[in-house]
């Protein structure tokens, strides 16, 4: 599933960048709307685990940054940023999570996350600054 979203996110970017079909604070709305729906039968039928003040951050962080000032800010770069330029941060979030985790949670790093890290950099500074085609538009036709 994760790796179909990665997939439609550029396409889901240029398209956004392409229409002004909808104001940006409708995604934020309908984002929460769709994880409310989706999420709540799965809250009613799992375990009923109490709410304490060990978890109360975890709530906080869950609902409060990731469910709402991530995606604004999102909503924010793409109206500031083109959707190519926006995009590129996607492609960045797993190593930026990493380093989260190395800095907060002392985890410790191996070679192939070094390797995962540096193809996800080399791809992304290979995207912002290769600009000529792999391919000619034009095609050549043979004169007799």
């Amino acid at each position: 599933m994760g790796l179909g979203s990665t997939a439609a996110t550029p396409s889901d970017t240029r398209q956004l960048e392409d229409t002004d079909f909808c104001p940006p604070d409708f995604f934020i709305y309908a984002q929460g709307i769709i994880a409310a729906t989706t999420l709540f039968p799965a809250f009613l039928l799992g375990s009923s685990d109490p709410i304490t003040r060990h978890s109360d951050p975890l709530i906080a962080y869950a609902g409060i940054l990731a469910s709402i000032l991530a995606p604004a800010l999102w909503v924010i770069a793409l109206d500031k940023l083109s959707a190519h330029n926006t995009s590129m941060f996607m492609n960045l979030m797993p190593v930026f999570t990493t380093l989260i985790a190395v800095v907060f949670l002392s985890e410790e790093l191996f070679s192939y996350h070094y390797l995962g890290g540096g193809l996800m950099l080399a791809g992304v500074i290979l995207s912002q600054t290769w600009h000529k085609p792999l391919r000619s538009s034009t095609l050549k036709t043979a004169t007799p």
